[in-house]
């Protein structure tokens, strides 16, 4: 399966909400059209996404930095 996506459930906004860390238990991981398809159900979250988005960005930046750094071993 091409193109998978994260899809934050209820519980994963809500941990975010309260400041906590959102875990991997919280999100599912669905193909893009499967995550468009269930919209934006779970209340405002075109900020919250755009916050998280860019955190996932910076960690995804990191990892592949550290990734880099491995593989040159």
């Amino acid at each position: 399966m091409d193109d998978l996506t994260a899809d934050h459930t209820e519980l994963a906004w809500q941990r975010f909400d309260a400041g906590k860390t959102i875990r991997l238990q919280d999100i599912d991981v669905v193909c893009r059209s499967c995550n468009s398809a269930r919209g934006e159900a779970r209340g405002e979250v075109s900020e919250r996404r755009m916050i998280v988005d860019k955190e996932l960005a910076d960690r995804r930046k990191e990892f592949e930095r550290d990734e880099d750094l491995f593989l040159d071993d």
